[in-house]
């Protein structure tokens, strides 16, 4: 992640993974600020004008919502469709003078650093913090025997005081 920005010539740098997924707004929502709320998420040029379009026209139709990243008239089979990323927020790196400068954390070139869509979790309540700690023991890989520290026990079955090896832990 750092060696985007370090080595890589990236003035920024941030995590993603694919996604194919049809995003949706409510019209009751979308409908009260179709454009600004366009512009205010980070789309720009083409895309807001979609989103602005779409918004506009559900609320004309009073039909309950709208696609964001899709016209809801034509539907290709998502694995068609471009495949968009998804910011996974669980790493950022920059250029510490160019932070400074702009004053937030996306500027110049943004390297995106592609991470395993397995291991992505949005976690923004409670609930979804719960499933975070019980998925957490199945998806992190265990250390080789030779890299786990020793159990401790009130019995000793080896008779070997040599250290364990930690050769490529």
């Amino acid at each position: 992640m750092a060696g985007a920005v370090a080595e890589g010539g990236a003035d920024t740098a941030v995590t993603v993974a694919p996604f194919h997924g049809f995003l949706w707004r409510d019209a009751e929502e979308g409908a009260e600020n179709a454009e600004g709320t366009a512009g205010a998420e980070g789309a720009t040029g083409a895309q807001a004008t979609v989103d602005a379009g779409n918004a506009a026209a559900t609320a004309r139709s009073g039909s309950g919502g709208y696609g964001v990243n899709h016209d809801k008239s034509f539907r290709p089979r998502r694995q068609d469709r471009p495949q968009d990323l998804l910011e996974t927020g669980a790493a950022y790196a920059m250029d510490a003078a160019g932070f400074r400068e702009h004053g937030h954390r996306f500027f110049g070139r943004t390297e995106l650093v592609r991470t395993d869509p397995a291991r992505v979790l949005e976690v923004d309540d409670p609930h979804d913090l719960a499933r975070a700690r019980a998925l957490a023991p199945s998806s992190t890989p265990r250390a080789p025997a030779r890299c786990r520290p020793p159990r401790t026990s009130t019995r000793s079955y080896s008779t070997s005081t040599a250290p364990r090896p930690t050769t490529g832990c």
